[in-house]
């Protein structure tokens, strides 16, 4: 029987994960047919290659150009894929769908996909691109059982801006917070300007939040990049412009040496409404790392402050507030650990548990990227950007690799539901 791309390119992860290392080396091969039909076994048919502009901005994160959600060989890893596989359509019944235990953002084609209590299959799938969000990162469940989405760009396919979204448990959109007050942040004369991120969130006060990570202009000299921030609603006034809470400013428009703050890349809130976020930047001799920053009331009287310098971690990952909000749990893309430090954080804080490190392929490859737990705080999922999903028990901290067909080319986020929130 032929298989679709995507299939393939899923039984070669599962080939890959059936022997899961614990060393690790270079840049994955990748591999897999050109052709593409119709499989009586799966849900995919090709629909040809994605967004040229999409595509484009893509190869500027992998080339370094602009700030991008992963390490450097993740990033080639996954523009690998959009370059050579057609963007498939996923074909489930509409509406609510019964066994499911989780969420995760395909981000290379624009899916939130439903997922069983073992991560082990797709039951259904929200084809996100159809509203307008482009490259789905962050992903958490809120206590209503609601999906929240990161969408890295929106805007009809202007990919100008970009946006946090609300779903219902049956893949209907609620709303959109959308940061497209981008252009007070343009100079004056410019030809293209853009800001975007990848992660989002909100508060038990009915707030919500998208961080900023970066963003860029050019005119007719220069090509600059721009800082990150936080932008925040009121739950009820989607359609309105969002408050914005600015983090740092780049000289020159670029992330130079000695520069402590580059970009942003994930967040959370806990339970004192306070936003926490990673963020990569220059450290001590230079270095370059991930640091954890905090936003105090960010809604009434907000502050920004570095807790931990560039250099604590290696490469920023998910951030997620469990426990009730008591606990900071901050992922690692680098030491593919998830640290777990009692709130509120300071900057002698030291972790109390580390999760991890997750799973490595025969090849030696693995990126946990976003996170989440249960209910019971016993179970944490995480997307990894080589193309599968990483389960850690938590009481254990046994680790575990699932291969699923919608994740084969990277879900970035995952979550469970019912979650902690």
């Amino acid at each position: 029987m032929r298989t679709s791309l995507a299939a393939a390119s899923f039984a070669i992860a599962a080939t890959m994960l059936a022997g899961c290392s614990t060393s690790s080396s270079g840049t994955p091969a990748v591999a897999g047919p050109s052709g593409v039909t119709k499989s009586s076994s799966s849900h995919f048919i090709s629909r040809g290659s994605p967004n040229r502009e999409a595509l484009e901005m893509f190869r500027w994160e992998a080339e370094g150009r602009i700030p991008g959600p992963n390490p450097p060989a993740v990033l080639k890893w996954r523009l690998h894929q959009l370059e050579t596989q057609p963007r498939p359509i996923l074909h489930f019944p509409a509406g609510h769908v019964a066994g499911v235990g989780g969420y995760g953002t395909w981000t290379n084609f624009g899916y939130l996909v439903a997922l069983n209590k073992r991560f082990t299959k797709t039951l259904s799938a929200i084809n996100v691109e159809n509203n307008e969000c482009y490259y789905p990162t962050g992903i958490k469940v809120d206590h209503n059982g609601n999906v929240w989405v990161g969408c890295q760009y929106g805007g009809n396919y202007t990919f100008d801006y970009g946006a946090i979204q609300e779903y219902n448990s049956s893949g209907s959109l609620i709303n959109t917070y959308a940061y497209s007050d981008y252009e007070s942040e343009c100079p004056s004369g410019y030809e293209s300007c853009a800001v975007y991120g990848f992660d989002g969130g909100f508060d038990n006060k009915g707030h919500v939040f998208a961080l900023q990570s970066s963003g860029f202009y050019q005119t007719t000299s220069v090509f600059a990049t721009m800082g990150s921030g936080l932008w925040w609603w009121n739950g009820n006034e989607s359609s309105q412009t969002g408050t914005f809470i600015s983090f740092n400013n780049l000289p020159g428009g670029q992330c130079a040496d000695g520069v402590e703050m580059c970009y942003a890349l994930y967040m959370d809130v806990d339970g004192s409404g306070n936003v926490w976020f990673d963020f990569m930047g220059h450290g001590l001799s230079n270095c370059w790392g991930a640091g954890l920053g905090e936003v105090t009331n960010p809604t009434t009287s907000p502050s920004v402050k570095i807790v931990m310098p560039p250099c604590t971690y290696g490469f920023a990952g998910g951030i997620y507030a469990s426990n009730g909000g008591r606990v900071l749990n901050i992922t690692d893309q680098a030491s593919r650990e998830t640290l777990q430090y009692h709130l509120p954080v300071t900057s002698s804080s030291t972790p109390f548990n580390t999760l991890g490190p997750t799973k490595l392929n025969v090849g030696g490859y693995g990126d946990p990227v976003i996170g989440g737990f249960n209910a019971q705080d016993t179970r944490f999922a995480s997307g990894d950007g080589y193309g599968w999903l990483d389960l850690i028990k938590v009481p254990t901290n046994k680790a575990l690799a699932r291969a699923t067909l919608s994740c084969a080319q990277a879900c970035l986020g995952a979550a469970y539901t019912p979650s902690d929130k």
